[in-house]
């Protein structure tokens, strides 16, 4: 019964025996997900974040759900890009869906202006991307040249760029 207080209340009682949520994951996020449908028509946008940010735990810890879970995260960043907790689970999820994560990361670090994980993360990335990592090798050149204030870097990525991608130069 979304949006009745004795229910969330009950089910977040239950959901705290591992056992029982295991066991019962998907009736506790079909819960949490009615009630992230009650606080959005209420116009209560923070308490369906932090619905959501609960539900993405369930689905990726219990119910194996990787991308409904980053998909729950995106939203939750999409308006709060610094928010820790969202952050981390999805820092966390790179592990399972290395792709979808570091673009949503990308999106949120650079809202927030976090240039030194967001330089590791493409710097990591780079060598997987072959011939189509040109421009990702300018934007390193860029933010190590730029925020990072590492000017000396930079050179080595922008040289990278132009022998992966011509038209770059």
């Amino acid at each position: 019964v979304p949006d009745h207080a004795g229910a969330l209340a009950a089910a977040e009682e239950l959901s705290r025996d591992p056992g029982l949520l295991a066991a019962n994951a998907s009736f506790f996020a079909d819960v949490i997900s009615g009630e992230i449908a009650a606080a959005e028509r209420s116009g209560r946008d923070e308490e369906a974040d932090g619905l959501r940010i609960r539900l993405a735990a369930l689905r990726g810890d219990h119910l194996q759900d990787t991308a409904g879970a980053l998909a729950l995260l995106e939203e939750v960043l999409a308006r709060h890009p610094g928010h820790g907790e969202a952050l981390a689970r999805v820092e966390r999820a790179m592990a399972h869906d290395h792709e979808r994560a570091g673009a949503i990361l990308e999106k949120a670090y650079t809202a927030t202006g976090r240039h030194e994980p967001l330089a590791a993360m493409l710097t990591e990335r780079l060598p997987r991307l072959g011939e189509a990592g040109g421009a990702v090798a300018l934007r390193l050149g860029a933010l190590l040249e730029g925020p990072l204030e590492r000017p000396s870097e930079a050179p080595h990525f922008y040289e990278e760029a132009r022998r992966l991608d011509p038209a770059l130069a």
